[in-house]
């Protein structure tokens, strides 16, 4: 992926990625995101899903032990956002692994992982247009367009076409920021 979608990726989930300092050397996820750029706004939300999900869980805890329902905890403190900690391509399709158990509030978790998972199947690695897994050789989830491009000697075009979906995302990204802050 693009180091500047990882690190906006990063910026705007640091529960999830928590464990990214953007060094291999610091980090768990000593490789980055090893997929495309096109899989960025599955990532997006499926980072989004995970940490609403992880807030909604504190929220809810937080008003169990305001008011004493039940055998209420007595804090927060057990509940952990799950953190990345390998995002890749395997087989063609989005792999993201955490480094957390998921247990209770968590397991939604996993079907977060697993509908992302299977949205990429469908997605372009590379830009993002709907596209499906080729086999031979190297399985990849690539648009008709990125196929011929890797395919002929077009090497420079289909680098383009990456860089083009890049700079779009982050131009989306730039005009989401204005509008809500």
């Amino acid at each position: 992926m693009n180091k500047e979608l990882e690190l906006e990726l990063v910026k705007r989930y640091p529960l999830i990625f928590k464990d990214y300092g953007g060094d291999p050397q610091v980090t768990t996820m000593c490789f980055g995101m090893e997929c495309g750029s096109g899989w960025f706004w599955i990532l997006e939300a499926l980072c989004g899903n995970i940490q609403n999900a992880y807030e909604n869980a504190v929220r809810q805890r937080e008003y169990a032990i305001q008011n004493q329902e039940g055998e209420a905890p007595t804090d927060t403190d057990g509940i952990v956002c799950p953190s990345a900690a390998q995002i890749k391509e395997k087989f063609g399709t989005l792999r993201f692994y955490t480094n957390d158990d998921m247990e209770g509030w968590a397991k939604d978790t996993e079907s977060f992982i697993s509908m992302a998972e299977s949205m990429s199947a469908r997605t372009c690695e590379n830009c993002g247009c709907p596209a499906m897994v080729t086999h031979g050789g190297w399985s990849r989830c690539e648009c008709s367009g990125c196929y011929l491009l890797r395919q002929g000697e077009y090497w420079e075009d289909y680098r383009k076409r990456e860089s083009d979906f890049v700079e779009e995302a982050l131009a989306i990204m730039d005009r989401a920021k204005e509008e809500l802050f």
